[in-house]
């Protein structure tokens, strides 16, 4: 999906257990009051529980394992895994031109930055 429009393609970044709770809360709801004549929400998360709430707000949104390094799960050194996240980061910016990302948490950082610094974003 690429924005034809003059909409802001916003690359939304969650890491999470399988819950809905604060920072979960957080970021629905600012799904939620977003703008859309102004920004096209995409997001990006760990957990299940979260991608189906954000379904239902008509988002589009793409689930998968975040595998962090030196996490609290093992393997705690998985550097393909890290990598393949960063490769998956760029391909979801590529895809949708997003044009910011937000990290709902710290943890996606580890990548992220990567994805940023390469495509010039503050």
């Amino acid at each position: 999906m690429v924005a034809t429009n003059n909409k802001t393609p916003i690359l939304f970044v969650h890491y999470g257990d399988d819950w809905i709770r604060g920072s979960e809360r957080c970021l629905l709801d600012l799904l939620t009051h977003l703008n859309r004549q102004k920004f096209v929400p995409i997001v990006w998360c760990n957990s299940k529980v979260m991608a189906n709430e954000i379904k239902k707000l008509n988002i589009e949104v793409t689930c998968q394992r975040f595998p962090l390094l030196f996490g609290w799960h093992a393997p705690r050194f998985d550097l393909v895994s890290f990598f393949k996240l960063i490769k998956q980061g760029l391909k979801l910016v590529e895809c949708h031109s997003i044009k910011l990302i937000h990290s709902n948490s710290g943890a996606p950082c580890q990548w992220l930055n990567i994805v940023a610094r390469q495509k010039n974003y503050p």
